[in-house]
């Protein structure tokens, strides 16, 4: 494993609560498979990074943007050496509005993953190093990349909540379906890309995230989403965000003070 020396911030736009700016320098940790209930724009600012979404590999460097629908299984994992980058985490309900949608029947996915065009990738590079100035709340430069990127796909139900919520075992609830262990395993992977025990961890700690948004203790936060060790809820939350829980509670709402430019 390659050392890091990692730096990150998690920036809240004072007038734009839809949206979650994540900058991360110098960073060599993996990430494993895992899923948002947001829209994920990624900017790689340094280095280069193999991203799997869905089960396909791709290799991004300095200069590409990757747009991952919510509830898209994927991964992202360094090359060699260090990468940097920008991840905006993005509400998906503006998304379908940009697209003249309701959100209630159309859920957004994307006409493409990677997106390497030199002039959008300039203009949301300099949107986002400006994030979060409280007077900067101009959404052109995300609304351009959704119009030519996104598109959308009817709504349908999930039925996943008795694997995310459900403190059985995961052989309880494959025998509940009629199914072997193994058989089920193999159908909720194909279905989310996620084993059913990732699955719940996952959901866990997306949950978990929105507790501490609103300012809950951390102790109290881990008890809430089924976590009785707090060493389980820190090695869950790190693995599925590469960041710890004290990290993350220290989201920001003024700018960072180490400011970095390319």
């Amino acid at each position: 494993m390659v050392p890091s020396r990692q730096e990150q911030h998690f920036i809240d736009h004072p007038r734009l609560p839809f949206l979650t700016l994540r900058s991360t320098f110098n960073s060599g940790l993996a990430y494993k498979t895992h899923q948002h209930e947001t829209v994920s724009l990624g900017v790689v600012l340094e280095g280069t990074t193999r991203s799997t979404i869905n089960g396909s590999e791709y290799h991004l460097q300095a200069g590409d943007m990757v747009l991952i629908p919510p509830h898209c299984a994927h991964a992202c994992n360094p090359k060699t050496g260090h990468r940097s980058y920008h991840m905006l985490y993005i509400d998906q309900q503006w998304c379908v509005e940009v697209l003249n949608a309701n959100p209630d029947q159309m859920v957004f996915t994307t006409k493409q993953h990677v997106l390497r065009d030199a002039t959008l990738f300039a203009s949301l590079k300099a949107w986002l190093d400006d994030f979060s100035n409280p007077q900067y709340d101009d959404l052109t430069p995300l609304t351009a990349i959704i119009q030519h990127a996104g598109d959308l796909t009817p709504a349908s139900p999930r039925h996943l909540d008795r694997i995310t919520q459900s403190e059985q075992s995961i052989q309880a609830l494959a025998a509940e379906q009629g199914m072997s262990q193994e058989g089920f395993i193999r159908a909720i992977k194909r279905q989310t890309g996620l084993s059913p025990l990732a699955l719940r961890h996952n959901q866990r700690i997306e949950l978990a995230k929105q507790f501490i948004a609103q300012g809950m203790p951390l102790i109290e936060v881990a008890l809430l989403v089924g976590y009785q060790d707090q060493s389980q809820f820190h090695k869950h939350f790190v693995h599925f965000t590469a960041a710890t829980p004290k990290q993350y509670q220290g989201r920001l709402t003024s700018p960072p003070t180490t400011t970095r430019k390319s």
